[in-house]
């Protein structure tokens, strides 16, 4: 490549062949995924997209012509809202009482956790709280909220409904169902909210279905050794 570019011009950067900068990329674009060795592509698109909006701000360039869309598009990002879903939210009411009392900790834990950088939180009462917010109560430092009754029942609700539709929904098609619940019952929860819980229930999906992997700690070890 060299001995060709040559002919053309008068002169050829070699710095620029090595692989070090594509290692110093990939080692902004792991940072930038918490560190995570292994990263997908959907987390490589995320942060270089992140990248070129911070550079356009840098330059002053207009922000506003860009387009605010995360490029995540697949065949479920569509609802396809089924008789079955329908009726399903229409009884979330009268299936709140299926729902373990364990696992109901932990929704009021999540959300608290959702609704964490909501400036004021205005909530007529707290009875969710108040009989199942002792595990919020034992891992909290200070970052995290009371959650009032209607986040805590959007959280049950979304929840509820995500076991139904887990396998046929992807983030924002999931985010999109958990706003109609929140529209449906008056929950005044708004998108970054649903966003949030989604990726919450989905990280901790994967985390059931999918066997910790040994093979990141080692590189780790290995890189480090």
């Amino acid at each position: 490549m060299t001995k060709s570019l040559l002919h053309e011009n008068l002169f050829v950067l070699l710095g620029k062949f090595t692989t070090d900068p594509l290692a110093k990329t990939f080692g902004k674009l792991r940072q930038g995924s918490e560190g995570t060795y292994f990263i997908n592509v959907q987390q490589v698109l995320e942060k270089v997209n992140m990248m070129k909006t911070k550079l356009a701000l840098r330059i002053n360039l207009d922000v506003s012509d860009l387009s605010t869309e995360s490029g995540h598009v697949c065949e479920k990002c569509v609802v396809h809202w089924t008789h079955e879903m329908c009726q399903m939210v229409e009884e979330l009411p009268n299936m709140e009482h299926s729902v373990e009392g364990d696992v109901k900790y932990s929704l009021v834990y999540i959300a608290g956790y959702v609704i964490r950088k909501d400036k004021a939180v205005v909530e007529d009462s707290c009875s969710y709280f108040e009989k199942f917010g002792t595990f919020t109560l034992s891992l909290s430092r200070g970052g995290l909220v009371q959650a009032g009754d209607s986040a805590c029942q959007w959280t049950i609700f979304c929840y509820m409904m995500f076991q139904s539709v887990c396998e046929k929904v992807c983030r924002n098609s999931l985010s999109e169902i958990f706003m109609e619940i929140s529209q449906y019952y008056g929950f005044k929860m708004d998108k970054h909210h649903c966003f949030a819980l989604s990726n919450i229930l989905f990280n901790n999906l994967c985390n059931i279905t999918n066997l910790p992997s040994d093979k990141e700690p080692k590189q780790k070890v290995l890189k480090l050794s």
